[in-house]
């Protein structure tokens, strides 16, 4: 969380509101510290008194109802990756 902590301190010290991606491998594996993470960025941004954006790039096959609700309320930007083969996406599509 140290390394999160001091990136997310970085994106507020750069100019305009602070942007935050996660992506990569698969995001929502670690969905418990995505959460530690968006919560400190918006405590920062608080403090601050600034505003913060959150995106993630996901293959959706871990996005449920309650993940969904969840990027929502925090106004992530979704973007959702189609990469390999058909089979491969047809296998766990939903």
């Amino acid at each position: 969380m140290s390394v999160a902590k001091r990136s997310v301190a970085m994106a507020f010290d750069l100019p305009g509101p602070a942007k935050i991606s996660f992506f990569g491998g698969e995001p929502l594996l670690r969905l418990d510290l995505l959460k530690e993470i968006v919560q400190h960025a918006e405590t920062e941004s608080q403090r601050r008194g600034e505003r913060v954006y959150f995106s993630i790039t996901t293959n959706a096959t871990l996005l449920t109802e309650e993940v969904r609700d969840y990027l929502y309320a925090h106004r992530f930007y979704l973007g959702i990756s189609i990469d390999g083969c058909r089979a491969a996406h047809d296998a766990t599509r939903r």
